[in-house]
């Protein structure tokens, strides 16, 4: 990409790239937690029952972080100094990575990687 880019659009993808890096934290985080109770469980049961629960949770947290991420995004936008698009596909990044997360942290859990 830095052969292909000018000096200012390379400016603007590595800010977005760090952007989304920063944003894929709370997911990642996330997938320790859904593992770790996954693991715990006793039976396929109980397995069902905490992924169930925690697919509602996750899909909630996922879209309020999101919704509130495109509500500041017109602020991140002027600071980073690059076009909102381009934040916003960033966010869809950011809440594609909760139900990845969900499935990683559940196949660690289960030890099926």
């Amino acid at each position: 990409m830095g052969r292909i880019l000018e000096p200012a659009n390379y400016g603007i993808l590595a800010s977005v790239i760090s952007l989304v890096g920063l944003l894929v934290l709370l997911p990642n985080s996330m997938g320790l937690v859904v593992t770790k109770l996954i693991a715990r469980a006793k039976n396929e049961k109980e397995v069902r029952e905490k992924v169930a629960a925690l697919n509602k949770n996750v899909l909630w947290l996922g879209v309020v972080s999101f919704s509130a991420l495109v509500l500041l995004s017109p602020f991140i936008a002027q600071f980073l100094k690059v076009e909102k698009f381009l934040i916003i596909i960033g966010l869809l990044v950011f809440l594609l990575s909760f139900p990845l997360m969900m499935l990683r942290g559940t196949l660690q859990g289960l030890l099926k990687f």
